[in-house]
């Protein structure tokens, strides 16, 4: 009987972890649309900059929080930001996702200690200087989001710069290991996606 609760209670909790996934799913979907971007089109370009090693629910949890903080507006924006993190994941020995959500929660915040811990050594005072330069104010009249932006492309370029495309073309044994575990993570979700109307059928009923 214990043995049974224990394996009934671990089904349950994967399936809600499903459901939780199921629901940032419908947010991404919500979010990508509200800023004007197709939401298949942004996950299809976070899986291209990944190279697959994170699984669909992680990209879209990461790209949800991208979103709410402001941080890229644009597909080339947000494929860009994979791509740094992806390379800065290799060199700091970190998963993709860490990364990406590193770098997001450090520009978000304006946090350059963030970004620092990934290498990207960031002057704000430079950053702002020279976005207020590209827009044609001045530097102390920059709202809270130019000097968003300001880090935002501040990370773009140093990320560019650093960038190794010959490296990235093909995938480390690290991840090739993070893309089978994506790929088995993806396959497990849609096959408890599956199953969840079901139980809540049954729950229904067990509750009545």
């Amino acid at each position: 009987l214990t043995v049974s609760l224990a394996a009934l209670g671990f089904a349950f909790s994967k399936l809600n972890e499903a459901a939780l996934r199921l629901q940032a799913a419908d947010s991404f979907e919500r979010q990508a649309n509200r800023m004007g971007l197709a939401s298949e089109k942004l996950l299809a370009e976070l899986q291209k900059a990944s190279a697959g090693t994170v699984s669909t629910a992680d990209l879209m949890a990461s790209a949800n929080r991208a979103m709410a903080l402001g941080v890229a507006d644009s597909l080339s924006e947000f494929g860009a930001l994979m791509e740094i993190a992806r390379d800065r994941a290799r060199v700091m020995g970190l998963t993709t996702t860490e990364a990406f959500d590193s770098i997001v929660t450090g520009i978000g915040r304006g946090s350059p200690m963030m970004l620092d811990n990934l290498g990207l050594v960031i002057n704000l005072t430079e950053a702002n200087a020279s976005y207020a330069e590209q827009v044609g104010i001045a530097a102390d009249a920059l709202s809270d989001e130019h000097k968003q932006r300001a880090l935002l492309n501040a990370v773009l370029k140093q990320g560019a710069a650093t960038l190794d495309e010959t490296a990235l073309s093909t995938r480390t044994q690290a991840e090739e290991l993070a893309k089978a575990r994506a790929e088995l993570a993806n396959t497990t979700d849609e096959l408890l996606r599956g199953l969840i109307p079901a139980l809540t059928t049954a729950l229904r009923a067990f509750n009545w």
